[in-house]
């Protein structure tokens, strides 16, 4: 399955894990577990159709194809890092808003305090519309919806 499409979020870990040398170090770095990172180099060396890493009893060493493509993953890293800062920018003079609907009960236990905590620098204006089961929602105003049954209307 050589030449699938590449998860930029698969190269980010390759570079990562490449860097560090260690799952353990990689995935503390990156908050998800050694059987996630794992998966995702997996992934990544089946899109790729090559070896990016030998695995032994002692852990993981980047072979030959994967010091070939470090190179180019850390300056495709550096352009999106710098593409980011100038986004950035853009984004705190131009917040984006994100309208979410859910039930007042659900909202306050668990939706607001997750997006709250979810908060980066980089984060949208966030816009919580709580509502009582017995209320009308006007969906077109709404980009997601957190509802206990199904909705009537299938958009």
């Amino acid at each position: 399955m050589a030449g699938a499409r590449l998860r930029w979020d698969d190269v980010e870990v390759f570079c990562l894990l490449a860097e560090s040398g260690s799952l353990r170090q990689a995935a503390t770095a990156t908050g998800q577990s050694v059987e996630t990172l794992r998966r995702r180099i997996n992934a990544l060396e089946v899109a790729m159709g090559e070896r990016l890493f030998r695995r032994t009893v002692h852990g993981l060493s980047i072979t030959q194809a994967g010091r070939d493509v470090l190179c180019d993953a850390q300056r495709a890293r550096s352009a999106i890092d710098a593409i980011s800062r100038s986004v950035g920018a853009t984004k705190r003079a131009s917040p984006r808003v994100v309208r979410f609907a859910c039930p007042d009960d659900l909202g306050g236990l668990w939706l607001l305090p997750a997006l709250l905590g979810a908060r980066s620098p980089h984060a949208c204006v966030i816009n919580a519309d709580l509502f009582s089961p017995q209320q009308s929602i006007d969906w077109d105003r709404i980009d997601v919806a957190i509802l206990y049954e199904r909705p009537d209307r299938a958009d």
